[in-house]
């Protein structure tokens, strides 16, 4: 593949793009600099400091069955191949499969990892650490103060609730963890919203919000999901989350 472009992420938010011959200025200027010389290892540090690639483009050789990928795409695809994986895969394994650069594979494991705290990092490459338990996403659709009887439901059937997020269509997917695996823990969190001024993080998506919840056996997950579907809550169940990116509107 080819970067086609560059983009700099300023401080108030907006996108600045540049074309390859300011690009070629920019890493110079960069490595003269810091490191008061440009050599080629230089270059390449200095260009990505700070620096996002962009606009990927992804040629089709030798009648790849991948062809032309978008970023959201690719990681979202990068996350399956590490979960049918029992091995850690390479960043050169990556970037052959997907006909990028191994800076852009390095780039999404980032993304990744910030989303999927279970992506691991090791000599031999990148694996998903594997837990002896089950886990589930649960799409559920509740009012606020439905909240309580929607956390309760899940932790006395003997569920885990790992996070909570949102996709949302500008901003792309907002996950945080919570760590909710008791009727304790629930108490806490219901006495944080109460005290605090912030409102429950599926108010920006009008209630539509995810769980990803974990149990020691897809029996009990099966419970849990029978039990949101019955009081209403739940909207759909899927084998792992998506992510969404948000929405670049230097490119529209």
């Amino acid at each position: 593949g080819r970067c086609s472009c560059l983009c700099k992420i300023n401080s108030e938010g907006s996108v600045t793009r540049y074309d390859r011959a300011m690009i070629h200025f920019i890493a110079l200027f960069f490595c003269l600099n810091v490191y008061g010389k440009t050599d080629e290892k230089n270059i390449l540090t200095g260009v990505l400091s700070g620096w996002t690639f962009c606009d990927m483009v992804v040629t089709d050789r030798g009648g790849d069955k991948l062809g032309k990928l978008r970023t959201q795409e690719r990681r979202n695809r990068i996350l399956e191949l590490l979960e049918e994986s029992k091995e850690p895969l390479s960043g050169s394994y990556l970037a052959k499969e997907f006909q990028v650069s191994r800076q852009v594979i390095v780039t999404d494991i980032a993304i990744l990892r910030s989303e999927y705290p279970d992506l691991m990092a090791t000599s031999k490459g990148y694996i998903m650490l594997r837990a002896d338990k089950c886990r589930r996403v649960f799409k559920v659709l509740h009012t606020d103060d439905q909240t309580e009887d929607e956390l309760m439901t899940i932790v006395e059937l003997g569920g885990h609730i790992l996070d909570v997020y949102v996709d949302h269509r500008i901003y792309g997917t907002i996950r945080k963890p919570l760590g909710i695996s008791s009727v304790r823990d629930v108490g806490y969190f219901l006495r944080d919203m109460e005290e605090g001024v912030s409102t429950p993080l599926m108010n920006i998506t009008n209630g539509y919000h995810f769980h990803t919840v974990e149990a020691r056996s897809e029996k009990i997950l099966d419970e849990i999901e029978e039990s949101l579907r019955v009081k209403g809550y739940l909207i759909e169940s899927l084998e792992g989350p998506v992510i969404y990116e948000p929405k670049n509107y230097s490119r529209i």
